[in-house]
């Protein structure tokens, strides 16, 4: 609906206490307005039409998050997508499927069939990142849950995994500690 600049013109010439004042009186001018102009639409009443549509108003959905990018990409076979030079695991079940990934400002969100399926740590100095919950779980009709690891497959899980610690000949402790922890072994006080 339009309103001439005329017709509120005399509320603005008052110097007004506080803003709550201000807004009834223009809530009252509203009120005056919708109780004697007609809808082009509808040709009812303004306050006529705005109670029927009142009824059939629904809430707009919110978003879970802002996010700064958002790009779709296709699940790999081994259950990854790329974002930002990083790649992401994402559940088995989308393998070959097409999913949004979204940037919010602490995490990379992945959105398939309108829900949330995965979500890790944005900018992370890590250039593969992996959650090991998105391995595990029945197959589908579409594709085969992975195969668990093996003792050997674990075995070497573990040693790489001590390769991230320092090696031993870097690692200097006191004299007295060894001492200390033999004495200890020893069951000497």
């Amino acid at each position: 609906m339009r309103t001439a600049r005329v017709d509120v013109a005399d509320l603005f010439v008052h110097d007004w206490p506080d803003l709550p004042t201000l807004q009834a009186a223009l809530d009252e001018r509203s009120a005056e307005w919708h109780a004697t102009r007609r809808c082009p639409i509808t040709g009812s009443l303004i306050a006529e039409a705005f109670a029927h549509e009142q009824r059939l108003l629904q809430p707009v959905p919110t978003l879970h998050e802002l996010f700064d990018c958002v790009v779709a990409r296709r699940v790999s076979r081994d259950y990854l997508v790329s974002f930002e030079g990083r790649r992401y695991t994402v559940p088995f079940t989308w393998v070959g499927r097409t999913v949004d990934v979204r940037g919010t400002a602490q995490h990379v969100v992945v959105w398939g069939d309108g829900r949330e399926v995965a979500r890790h740590a944005r900018r992370t100095a890590a250039r593969l990142v992996i959650d090991e919950a998105h391995y595990g779980g029945a197959s589908t009709s579409e594709v085969l849950a992975p195969t668990p690891l093996g003792r050997r497959a674990q075995q070497q899980l573990a040693a790489t995994v001590l390769e991230r610690f320092p090696a031993p000949s870097t690692v200097a402790r006191p004299m007295a500690q060894y001492v200390h922890l033999l004495d200890a072994l020893a069951g000497e006080p």
